[in-house]
């Protein structure tokens, strides 16, 4: 059951990953640069949420083209490996033998595969070709609205958390609050992309981290400019 889970996560962990930590560094540079430049928390507010909801659905449409550019791509070049082995047959096994040399595969591998590849299974000497001459990795079980809609409440939940402090008011530590929670749920999404990637947790939270303290630091640096020439 869980390595089920693992393997449905590791579908949409790049939307997931990409959503929060854009989400989580977007606003909390956008929140401080308002804090410091206005001091206002009701501006930040509509700040932050308009940047919310903006960037929520400039990120999903953005994955959704993304995505289906990525399929109609690897479809078109999957037809047209076809049409060479159909065409040019000695074309295409040419090519894909100086393919498999380079990876070190001996003459009497290369040529049980080619025969393999080309008199019973040309479906997977097209999809071997383009991937080995083109780079291009198969679509997987990535779908373009799926992908979509993971991006788009990955990133909106990861925005609220640099705004949600200041729904309570506008004290002196406010702007601290914000960071502070931004920071630990910025590891906590690097702690959680370590399930699928095995690296270390706590390398990988850090990493997050010191992204998102880095865009806080700008924003926080543009809000003070702002400020003061304003």
């Amino acid at each position: 059951m869980k390595q089920k889970m693992l393997d449905g996560l590791k579908g949409f962990m790049r939307e997931l990953v990409f959503g929060m930590e854009d989400g989580l560094v977007s606003n909390l540079g956008i929140v401080l640069a308002v804090w410091v430049a206005t001091g206002n928390a009701s501006v930040v507010l509509l700040s932050g949420l308009a940047s919310m909801f903006a960037g929520a659905l400039s990120m999903s449409a953005g994955s959704y083209l993304s995505s289906k550019s990525v399929s109609e791509v690897y479809d078109a070049e999957v037809v047209r490996a076809k049409e060479l082995v159909a065409k040019n047959p000695q074309k295409a096994s040419k090519e894909m033998k100086a393919m498999l040399k380079k990876e070190q595969f001996d003459t009497d591998e290369i040529s049980t595969m080619m025969r393999h590849f080309l008199h019973h299974n040309k479906e997977t000497f097209a999809i071997n070709y383009i991937q080995k001459k083109l780079h291009i990795s198969p679509k997987g079980n990535s779908h373009p609205m799926h992908d979509a809609a993971v991006m788009f409440f990955a990133f909106a939940f990861g925005s609220l958390f640099p705004i949600v402090p200041f729904f309570f008011g506008e004290s002196v530590n406010i702007m601290l609050i914000s960071i502070g929670m931004t920071i630990a749920v910025l590891f906590a999404v690097g702690m959680g992309k370590s399930t699928v990637t095995h690296r270390n947790c706590i390398d990988s939270g850090i990493e997050i981290v010191l992204v998102g303290v880095g865009a806080g630091a700008l924003g926080y640096l543009v809000g003070l400019i702002f400020g003061v020439v304003v």
